[in-house]
């Protein structure tokens, strides 16, 4: 990769940016931009570059599915290209999905970047799946592969609900959304809220951890399992974690192994710019 790249994390709400250097990320040029302050991703991006310099590469993760090197993104009026960041730059360019971004920083996580919350023997070889439950929810495989590493692009979201989490809010009298995306997300615990009141963050712990072992059975995740997203970490800072842990501890018929994949909480703020860094390799 170039000697200074740019890299970026373009969510709804906001967008950050840093600088790399020789591969490694300067917290001295962090910028974070309020996206209502800017009409287009040209014009935030214009703001960035004139306030950090020119750049030898620019990665960034937007919230969207990647097609044809375009994103419009899934919570704002924006589009974002990669013909124009090539106008920026002369060197390599590359738009990534904000979970593909942090999937791929997994391999480069510190201990201090995640808070582990079962300890397991991740294996080497195997390959990892990464759970953003925020805004909107997803769920991404990554691998090894050779020397890189690389993450499948997916939607789990827009997957609809299996039999076991229905029948679970049927009997609690909650009705069944349409899909993951409507239930485990940011708009999907603000609405079982306002329905439930005090038994509304039970309920949501149950079905993530219903949610979760499929995702187990699926994935394989021998390489560990990681939870993200805002609405992840407030759930599991509160009693929610006890309820989702005894959940995921039960049996695995017939793969008790998977009882013993490590599962941690990605806690660094960086994590997506960590994973644009990756790409650039």
């Amino acid at each position: 990769m170039g000697e200074t790249a740019l890299l970026g994390d373009i969510g709804g709400t906001n967008a950050r940016f840093a600088l790399s250097r020789n591969g490694r990320i300067d917290p001295q040029t962090r910028i974070t931009l309020r996206n209502d302050d800017h009409p287009t991703f040209a014009e935030a991006l214009d703001e960035v570059v004139s306030r950090l310099g020119a750049v030898d590469a620019i990665a960034l993760a937007v919230a969207g599915p990647v097609n044809g090197g375009r994103v419009r993104m899934t919570n704002r009026d924006w589009v974002v290209e990669e013909t124009y960041l090539a106008t920026r730059t002369d060197g390599p360019v590359r738009m990534i999905n904000d979970l593909t971004a942090q999937a791929l920083a997994v391999p480069d996580l510190r201990e201090t970047d995640q808070d582990i919350l079962r300890t397991g023997v991740p294996s080497p070889d195997g390959q990892w799946l990464v759970v953003n439950c925020g805004t909107g929810f997803n769920a991404a495989p990554g691998l090894h592969h050779g020397d890189s590493r690389a993450v499948l692009a997916t939607e789990v979201g827009m997957c609809g609900l299996p039999g076991s989490i229905a029948d679970r809010l049927r009997a609690a009298d909650y009705p069944v959304p349409a899909n993951y995306d409507a239930l485990l997300s940011g708009r999907g615990l603000a609405g079982m809220r306002s329905a439930m009141a005090g038994d509304a963050d039970s309920l949501f712990a149950h079905c993530l951890a219903d949610m979760l072992r499929d995702q187990m059975y699926a994935m394989m995740p021998q390489g560990g399992l990681y939870l993200c997203g805002g609405v992840a970490r407030a759930m599991l800072d509160g009693p929610a974690r006890e309820v989702v842990l005894r959940r995921l501890a039960e049996a695995y018929d017939p793969y008790p192994f998977l009882a013993d994949v490590q599962i941690s909480l990605i806690t660094a703020d960086d994590a997506a710019l960590i994973g644009c860094q990756a790409a650039l390799r």
